[in-house]
């Protein structure tokens, strides 16, 4: 052979797999790879690095040379060769501890890997988020859907595509980002989805499907391993970011599936004008009932009689919101009661993992009804203050700025829908006021008194308030 070389005279530890390990010596190492010739496999694999050694030595393609002495590990991919000596080409080996794990299966270590920025020769620069291409060993007992964990920097990757090379093979990964999403799903439990990648579209990024005959904007999209629970129609919470999408596709890939998500308000509004009860809500029914009525327009709330008379013990159907919001609603209460019997049906926001809130509604009784204001700070029978201000209304509201909640009244009959500030008349709290800027389930409910006959608060749609 006739290449040029800057070489240093070293040693190797020869890695095999199956058979034990032994010492290469003399070796000869490329100190400068970048002057050497290279195949057209190097646009593939990186920088080359060449290894000189005596043919009587045993070396050849598939080998790992780790050198005496230093942290270099090389991985044998091609060979040359003259009268006396071997030229392997060699690409040198990421030096961190690699391993691979998998669902029902032992965690095994890679020996020979590395890593590089994912390339756009190996597949379309379509999925959006941070990958990276990982290089092993053909033989490697690695799929797609595995976990590659790199346990040196403690970086771990999802494997959603294996390219398959002469002597190694392609893992085209996603980086895993620690986002973790909680699915919902009208009438079944919430689901973690983890791993999973969410991206959210830049401002301004025109994005849109085609569904149902309708045109729909999607503002975020999302990955998550093929076997995850995921169909048109749940939501998708993101804790951290106090983020919920609405599905409005899934699309199945290899390893993968992608969901096209639209970003939900902070508080979606809902009109009842469906024969079901949306997803979006989440409830706690503790003994009441919910029933949408035949003719859309309304939903009815079987109040449930709690031992404990406290707005935290009675139905509330409601969304988790941060921050200031502004909400009002159009709702009815009934009053088939007798003698000290009471019936409370209301708009509220009631304080996350807390029995705290603060509610504004109607309170039906033994011939009448008033508008009523409710803050409970405590679990205990008597931990609620109740305010009441004037007979009963069509339109209550509840606002949130800061830490304060304020609640209203309006006068407005009910086709009137109240539509500035001056519709609407503020009350005040008349004991202890509940005060939190912490995220907050806003939402409906109604309880009644152990005793009463059956008693619905009905609500004929809830919406975003003036401020908003």
């Amino acid at each position: 052979m006739s290449y040029k070389l800057k070489e240093k005279r070293t040693s190797f530890t020869r890695i095999r797999v199956g058979v034990g390990d032994v010492v290469i010596d003399p070796a000869w190492l490329d100190t400068q790879p970048s002057t050497a010739p290279k195949s057209a496999s190097a646009v593939e694999l990186g920088m080359i690095v060449y290894v000189r050694v005596e043919q009587s030595l045993d070396v050849k393609i598939g080998d790992c040379l780790r050198e005496t002495g230093t942290m270099v590990k090389l991985f044998v991919y091609d060979v040359g060769y003259d009268d006396t000596n071997f030229l392997f080409s060699c690409i040198e080996i990421f030096p961190d501890v690699i391993k691979r794990e998998r669902p029902s299966a032992a965690t095994i270590t890679l020996d020979a890997t590395w890593f590089y920025p994912h390339s756009s020769g190996f597949a379309e620069d379509v999925l959006g988020f941070q990958r990276m291409a990982i290089r092993t060993r053909r033989s490697a007992d690695t799929i797609e859907g595995d976990i590659i964990y790199n346990e040196t920097t403690g970086e771990r990757f999802f494997v959603y595509e294996v390219i398959y090379q002469q002597i190694t093979k392609v893992l085209l990964c996603l980086k895993l980002s620690g986002q973790t999403l909680a699915r919902q799903r009208y009438g079944v439990a919430d689901v973690t989805i983890d791993p999973a990648w969410l991206q959210v579209l830049k401002a301004g990024t025109r994005k849109a499907i085609i569904t149902s005959g309708a045109e729909v904007g999607i503002s975020a999209e999302m990955r998550a391993r093929n076997d995850a629970d995921i169909k048109v129609g749940d939501t998708l919470y993101y804790a951290a970011r106090g983020q919920r999408f609405n599905v409005q596709q899934v699309i199945a890939e290899a390893a993968t599936l992608q969901a096209l998500l639209q970003q939900i308000p902070r508080f979606i509004p809902d009109e009842f004008d469906n024969l079901f009860f949306e997803p979006f809500w989440s409830q706690r029914l503790n003994g009441g009932a919910i029933s949408e009525t035949s003719s859309p327009g309304s939903v009815e709330f079987t109040a449930p009689s709690p031992a404990v008379q406290l707005a935290s013990n009675g139905l509330f159907v409601y969304q988790t919101l941060s921050g200031d919001f502004d909400v009002f609603a159009r709702i009815s209460v009934s009053n088939t009661l007798t003698g000290a019997q009471l019936h409370f049906g209301y708009l509220g926001a009631r304080i996350a993992a807390s029995v705290n809130g603060v509610y504004i509604g109607n309170k039906g009784y033994a011939g009448g009804s008033d508008n009523v204001r409710l803050d409970q700070y405590g679990a205990s029978a008597g931990q609620q203050d109740e305010s009441i201000d004037t007979t009963a209304k069509n339109f209550v509201r509840i606002k949130r700025t800061g830490a304060v909640f304020h609640t209203y009244y309006s006068n407005n009959g009910a086709s009137q829908i109240p539509s500035s500030e001056s519709d609407w008349i503020e009350v005040e709290p008349a004991g202890t006021q509940v005060t939190s800027a912490a995220d907050v389930e806003v939402g409906l409910g109604c309880y009644k008194t152990v005793g009463a006959a059956a008693n619905v608060t009905t609500v004929f749609y809830v919406r975003n308030g003036n401020n908003l």
